[in-house]
């Protein structure tokens, strides 16, 4: 009759084994339960466990922890043996990886650079970031075919765990991590991989009672970038301290602004207003909130206040097809007047020649006669456009100034009218065996970002729309996909087998257990679900504890700087 043994260098005679070999960054705990020696014990080396001709070997093991029992028999000593994951606690890693400048594009050198630093070349594929994890581990060779290579993932590592870093871009991804029994790391896509082993069994489980699940998984986008062209007004600053169109200032000229020249407003009696109007009057423009913008993949928003639209300094196009080259800046374009801005010392002028045109049209470069030209800042806050000089044109009839007509080309995010939220996208999908109507799970990916730009007649009529609606939704099933995958996996199951089975994990195959006793050796495979074991923690309470012991980690190092920055704080700014 075939025996089932474990051995482990410098252990004489083991009385039982259990353990579990896990998915995940942390280490298999494996327990052995061995006569009192006098010979010592090594502190690491081969777990080797045995049924006639099956051998699993586990390499670098160490011992965890001793302990103390006592049955009936007399004193047994308990040993905790760690697999070899147990070093990778501690390489770090550090790195910025698929950043985007402040124009919102992505640092990448567009072919033209060879080199090799993110900071000329910061775009890296899944598959590099998962290289570069796992040669920090020291880990080599091993496999990352499964792993999906199609998505951006934005790091910023600074001496960040490694191994805590690659189970997160493996959560992600919907993949996890193994150990193969031929001492190799693998990364494995999540429900994919073998059904268990056709062989006789003595106990199977359908998992009836399966983890508690959301009704339905919902995927969220980043706030959805909006670009229009976006109808400007002139305004001033009243002596109240408000912002009004110039036509509802307090010190409105009672001829009205025709009477008054643009550069000394000699119109106005007041010195306080004259100065107001000097530095405000023509050369602040505030935007008119559009009625409805499209949004991506079909339908529209309403807006009903200017204080929904977060607006940006830079377009949503770039100079260039693809996310290579950075967005354009905002634009400024219409009617106003190009010619001798002298003219403006004097209500009444010559010609409305020098103005930029009698109609305003959309324009599709910045040498367009109509664009603006002259120099102005954001400011967002207040939703302004403010000019170096004074911008206006030419009444063609009375020849007297008047405000220009002007629009600004940029790109927005939008606010919930209702809830002040920002706008996204969003892909929800049921999830399979879910028990009772619940809330979606949210996940939010701030990395997808959906874009709409409306387009014009030429005379500024809504003409449809041009998006990226086709890959935003893409992006969103991918990882929507990635997400159901922890929920969505059928019949959860497991068996008990008789013997040591040499069976590696899979994406589907989450946790084997050997035990050897005195009623022999015994295998138990857990397909689609990880319920853990007497040694270790289910999967995905396994996950929660790391990500909180990670999150306690970081607050701890961040407690000397922030408690530096009190103190230089508290004594005036200086550091101590």
């Amino acid at each position: 009759m075939l025996q089932a043994l474990a051995s482990f260098p410098g252990v004489e005679r083991i009385v039982a084994f259990h353990g579990t070999l896990q998915q995940g960054r942390s280490p298999s705990v494996f327990q052995l339960t061995i006569a009192p020696q006098a010979r010592l014990i090594a502190g690491s080396g081969r777990l080797v466990l045995s049924f006639g001709a099956t051998r699993v070997v586990l390499a670098d093991c160490v011992v965890d922890s001793a302990s103390y029992q006592f049955d009936a028999g007399g004193y047994l000593v308990g040993l905790q043996i760690l697999d070899r994951r147990w070093k990778w606690r501690f390489p770090v890693i550090s790195g910025r990886y698929n950043q985007t400048d402040d124009a919102g594009a992505l640092i990448d050198s567009d072919g033209r650079s060879a080199a090799k630093s993110p900071l000329i070349n910061s775009r890296r594929t899944p598959r590099q970031l998962a290289r570069l994890l796992l040669e920090a581990l020291g880990e080599a060779p091993f496999s990352i075919a499964e792993l999906p290579n199609d998505a951006r993932i934005q790091t910023d590592w600074d001496h960040t765990p490694a191994a805590a870093a690659l189970a997160d871009l493996c959560d992600q991804l919907g993949c996890r991590i193994v150990l193969g029994l031929n001492n190799r790391i693998a990364l494995r896509r999540l429900g994919a991989g073998s059904a268990l082993p056709n062989l006789p069994f003595v106990d199977a489980q359908l998992e009836l009672n399966p983890d508690e699940r959301p009704s339905a998984i919902e995927i969220v986008s980043a706030p959805i970038l909006f670009q229009a062209d976006l109808e400007l007004e002139a305004v001033g600053l009243d002596t109240d301290g408000t912002i009004r169109p110039i036509d509802e200032l307090s010190y409105k000229p009672s001829r009205g602004w025709a009477a008054c020249d643009a550069r000394y407003f000699a119109g106005i009696a007041s010195a306080e207003s004259r100065q107001l109007a000097r530095e405000t009057v023509y050369r602040w423009y505030r935007i008119i909130a559009p009625s409805t913008v499209p949004l991506p993949g079909g339908g529209s928003m309403r807006v009903e206040d200017r204080r929904q639209i977060i607006v940006d300094s830079a377009q949503a196009e770039r100079d260039t097809d693809g996310d290579r080259q950075p967005r354009r800046p905002a634009w400024v374009f219409g009617i106003w007047y190009r010619g001798d801005m002298s003219l403006g010392v004097s209500s009444l002028v010559s010609s409305a020649d020098g103005n930029t045109g009698g109609t305003i049209r959309p324009i599709t470069t910045h040498r367009d006669a109509q664009f603006c030209d002259v120099p102005f800042s954001l400011d967002a806050a207040n939703h302004l456009i403010r000019f170096e000089q004074p911008i206006y044109r030419i009444d063609a009839t009375n020849h007297t100034l008047q405000s220009a007509s002007l629009r600004l080309r940029t790109g927005f995010r939008l606010r919930d009218y209702a809830t002040g939220a920002l706008r996204r996208a969003s892909l929800r999908k049921a999830v399979p065996g879910a028990r009772g109507a619940t809330r979606p799970l949210v996940v939010v990916r701030e990395e997808i970002e959906p874009m709409v730009r409306r387009k014009y007649s030429a005379s500024f009529a809504a003409n449809g729309s041009a998006d990226n609606h086709v890959e935003t939704e893409r992006l969103l099933q991918y990882h929507l996909a990635a997400q159901l995958a922890e929920f969505g996996l059928d019949d959860p199951s497991s068996k008990k087998y008789p013997g040591i089975l040499a069976i590696e994990l899979d994406g589907s195959l989450q946790a084997i257990t050997w035990d050897i006793g005195l009623r022999g050796g015994f295998t138990t495979i857990q397909r689609h679900q990880d319920r853990g074991s007497p040694t270790t923690l289910p999967y995905r309470l396994r996950r929660q504890m790391e990500r909180q012991r990670e999150a306690d980690d970081r607050a701890a190092m961040a407690l000397p700087r922030i408690n530096r920055e009190l103190r230089a704080k508290s004594s005036g700014g200086k550091s101590l």
